[in-house]
């Protein structure tokens, strides 16, 4: 689910989270390979245009040690290839509207506290 409404990043992971009820668990989007992280990538350009979006990604409990908001392995980046520059206030990851040569939208450690808007993903659960 996209959202173009600007959040922080701990308020858009609590409004993902909030969507969590009977039949899953929802919270910003985890990515774990390219396919996924094009199909993200086309489908933000087309809702928002290139703009910077937050996923659930950051290094809030380690500098430099990454992990998922929600708890899955972290087995794929596509960091830009300056990043992450491991600045120990630049917690959070986003998708970054910069274009680098043919790979635009990669990742980029930032300050949590920057507005941007974000993707929810929605885990099902099978009755």
């Amino acid at each position: 689910m996209f959202h173009p409404s600007l959040k922080q990043f701990s308020e858009a992971k609590e409004l993902c989270e909030s969507y969590s009820g009977d039949h899953g668990r929802s919270h910003l989007v985890s990515i774990h390979d390219n396919d996924t992280n094009n199909f993200l990538v086309q489908n933000v350009v087309a809702k928002f245009g290139p703009v910077n979006t937050w996923i659930g990604l950051g290094d809030v409990y380690e500098n430099g040690t990454f992990s998922w908001v929600d708890g899955s392995k972290f087995d794929y980046n596509n960091f830009h290839r300056t990043q992450p520059d491991l600045i120990s206030t630049e917690n959070c990851v986003h998708l970054w509207d910069l274009w680098v040569g043919n790979s635009p939208f990669t990742w980029n450690n930032i300050y949590c506290n920057v507005y941007y808007p974000f993707i929810c993903q929605k885990t099902i659960t099978p009755k």
